[in-house]
């Protein structure tokens, strides 16, 4: 089931970030600027959070798998309208439909891992899943520029629709004895506000925020980055930003022997200092492929955080962890959504210096304060 899983992770993060290195052709196409254009990442995150306290709730109550099989079934046929859009506004409409149905895969397929592994082995096997929304990262960044660069952006999410529709069958088939609805529709639930109440869950809510805007704030615009300032095609800036997803996939296969070495606070801080350095790398060598070996520390630091920060979600509502995965991913894409509003207008005007320099201060503090409240043996 943990392979089925990663199928539509992998679809969804394709999903998510493949557009990312469509932004300059978007924006040739449409006559904006790429700040403009972001729009389209921007809603995307809106409408990713936004469904989150919906499908949080339903999938305790009918099941995890069946919610995620549905959901990639309606990511395939927003894909298709992302393909016909004839104006920008077309397309972020799309982008909305495309957000609200992907949104419920990833953030229940965690709540699905919650329920079915113990605490203690949760993060590798959180790390092992996360494996198909790393490979999905790395295909979608190395083939969106490139499919971009040789049919046009749109046939970008012709190939997206057609793994969406894998991702449900493989996922309908595969989990159809195992799904396990939660309690019955007339079962007492917790009241967000009693939620919100808790001082973990709020916590661990408004760290993953900070976590979305300060990381994505920056990440969005790399690819574009080395395509304006580096001279970069949009192949070639999409196979340095591929690079994310191969540092994320090493971290997957070190997890285990890095926690049981660092502990979970420390791993967290080094985490985000590799961040901070792999930042620095993109902005000082942005020819290829030195700005590789930068994304390369990025997707390592970032994911060596992250999976201690999902962790810990996938255990501050245990009663209804649905609904508390649906949340964590909520507050992760506002706060990405506001992080690339702002990285819009500040790239337009200063470029990317100052997102870099954002996130590279950024990410250590905030992995210290998540470190204070971590058990050194957690």
């Amino acid at each position: 089931m943990i392979g089925a899983l990663s199928v539509a992770a992998f679809a969804s993060a394709v999903g998510m970030r493949a557009p990312d290195l469509l932004l300059p052709e978007i924006a040739r196409d449409f006559g904006v600027t790429p700040g403009a254009a972001s729009i389209i990442a921007t809603m995307f995150a809106l409408a990713y959070g936004g469904v989150q306290f919906v499908a949080g709730p339903v999938s305790d109550r009918v099941g995890k798998v069946k919610v995620i099989a549905f959901a990639c079934g309606l990511s395939f046929l927003a894909s298709i309208l992302c393909a016909m859009a004839a104006s920008l506004d077309q397309l972020t409409v799309a982008r909305v439909v495309g957000g609200l149905a992907t949104g419920a895969v990833i953030p229940i397929a965690m709540a699905f891992i919650g329920d079915s592994v113990p605490y203690e082995q949760r993060q590798a096997v959180l790390a092992r899943f996360l494996s198909g929304q790393i490979f999905g990262l790395v295909f979608g960044q190395a083939v969106g520029g490139a499919v971009s660069d040789a049919f046009g952006w749109r046939a970008m999410f012709l190939l997206l629709s057609v793994l969406y529709v894998a991702a449900a069958v493989t996922v309908a088939l595969v989990g159809r004895r195992l799904d396990r609805p939660g309690a019955p529709p007339g079962a007492a639930r917790p009241s967000l506000r009693s939620l919100l109440s808790r001082r973990k869950v709020a916590f661990v809510l408004a760290v993953v925020a900070v976590d979305g805007l300060v990381m994505f704030g920056a990440f969005t615009f790399v690819g574009t980055d080395l395509h304006d300032r580096g001279g970069l095609s949009l192949t070639e800036a999409g196979l340095m930003v591929m690079a994310f997803g191969i540092g994320g996939a090493l971290f997957s296969l070190t997890v285990a022997p890095m926690v049981r070495r660092l502990g979970r606070p420390r791993l967290a801080v080094f985490g985000a200092l590799v961040v901070s350095l792999g930042y620095g790398v993109v902005w000082f060598l942005p020819s290829f492929p030195l700005a590789a070996t930068g994304m390369l520390l990025t997707g390592y630091g970032f994911y060596a955080f992250h999976t201690t920060l999902q962790t810990e979600g996938t255990q501050m509502i245990p009663e209804a962890r649905g609904l508390g995965m649906a949340l964590f991913a909520a507050l992760f894409f506002y706060g990405q959504s506001l992080g690339v509003t702002i990285g819009g207008w500040v790239y337009d005007g200063h470029g990317a210096l100052p997102l870099y320099l954002f996130s590279a201060v950024g990410m250590p503090l905030l992995a210290l304060v998540l470190a204070r409240h971590l058990s050194p043996k957690g």
